[in-house]
């Protein structure tokens, strides 16, 4: 195993220990807690983890002997194990991942790598090319991201313990909405009521008289839905104090009647993709407006030619570099010391929201190649 290796174990006595630090031959140390060996081919075996913040990033190195421990040396060797490698997607030469490459990437990872399914979460996405693939994270490292946004959500006066939330996001068919918005409740300890988008609109205001929610979760189209229901009730008002929305935009003309029929004027939309998971949100401050809060050591941003372009900082496996979300917008400048960055997003280029289907512009596109249009 090497030169100069003193093996000493946990049937060792203070005087050996004594013995062997003090011997002035000894110039390299290496110390250990005691740690049961694991027997392999007649080896014992110790090792060590990387671990930081309550998280273990890799195997360390791992040290041999024939009968006992390895506790203290001078000179031996090393063995630095195998671990199975978290694919990064990025362009070779630098420049913008886009979703059409991010996808063939997917593919090609596909067939190379037999684990590419195992332990993950995996969330639907369409894509720019209207093809529909399953983008894979690490479960723990996707629960950490969620963490982190809930964290500023909590500072950012967004939601509370005290909050009563009513789920209407859509929840079938691997979309994410649903069970990303009750993490959020639970993460920040507070009441999520989850109906999801096919409940019944009778029995969602059932339940809004009987716990009396005061945040409203959904799609806007979804809302809408509701909010129409409502109309035609001749029932007390009810109120919200506050509108969490995703998927879509909410303009000025929803804004008007959500106000009208739920008597709520702050509206906090959620920003983010299948890719790089939700990683902005607006708070009570920008509500009614296109500016998002973001962690900054969740993601970083650049903007090119008024392309968003994200870094995602804690999904490792799979992790995306600089990649094209697919929207436009700058970004604001503030406190560069401030946990969060501000970020306005103009519009978006990717999605066209229909019911309780979406298309890819790229699909609307293609279908109008095929029809005969007159323009006027």
């Amino acid at each position: 195993m090497g030169t100069n290796i003193y093996q000493i174990g946990a049937d060792v006595t203070l005087d050996e220990w004594t013995c062997q630090l003090l011997d002035s031959n000894h110039e390299q140390w290496i110390v250990q807690q005691y740690i049961s060996c694991v027997q392999y081919q007649s080896m014992n075996i110790s090792g060590m983890l990387f671990c930081f913040n309550d998280q273990c990033f890799n195997i360390g190195m791992i040290r041999m002997s024939p009968n006992k421990i390895v506790n203290i040396s001078n000179g031996g060797y090393f063995i630095r194990p195998y671990v199975h490698r978290e694919y990064i997607h990025s362009m070779k030469d630098g420049s913008i991942l886009n979703k059409e490459k991010l996808h063939e990437q997917l593919i090609e990872l596909k067939s190379i790598d037999n684990q590419w399914n195992k332990s993950v979460y995996l969330s639907s996405s369409g894509g720019s090319g209207g093809k529909r693939l399953f983008f894979a994270t690490d479960i723990k490292q996707n629960l950490l991201q969620r963490q982190i946004l809930v964290d500023m959500m909590l500072k950012q006066n967004i939601i509370s313990h005290n909050d009563i939330c009513l789920n209407l996001f859509q929840s079938n068919n691997i979309y994410r909405s649903f069970e990303i918005f009750n993490d959020f409740c639970s993460i920040a300890n507070c009441t999520t009521l989850p109906m999801s988008t096919s409940a019944n609109d009778e029995d969602v205001l059932d339940v809004i008289e009987y716990f009396k929610p005061n945040i409203l979760m959904g799609s806007p189209y979804r809302l809408m839905q509701l909010a129409f229901f409502i109309e035609k009730q001749s029932k007390k008002e009810i109120k919200f104090e506050k509108i969490f929305f995703a998927c879509e935009s909410l303009d000025e003309i929803k804004q008007r009647f959500f106000k009208r029929i739920f008597h709520c004027s702050i509206y906090i939309g959620f920003y983010g993709s299948a890719e790089t998971g939700v990683f902005a949100c607006q708070s009570p401050k920008y509500s009614s407006t296109k500016i998002y809060l973001y962690p900054k050591d969740l993601v970083h941003i650049e903007i090119i030619d008024s392309k968003i372009i994200v870094t995602n900082l804690i999904r490792k496996r799979n992790q995306l570099i600089r990649f094209d979300i697919g929207d436009l917008g700058r970004l604001i400048s503030n406190d560069e010391h401030d946990k969060y960055g501000l970020i306005e997003v103009f519009h978006s280029q990717r999605l066209v929201m229909i019911g309780n289907d979406s298309l890819s512009t790229s699909e609307v596109e293609e279908i109008m190649k095929q029809i005969d249009l007159i323009e006027w």
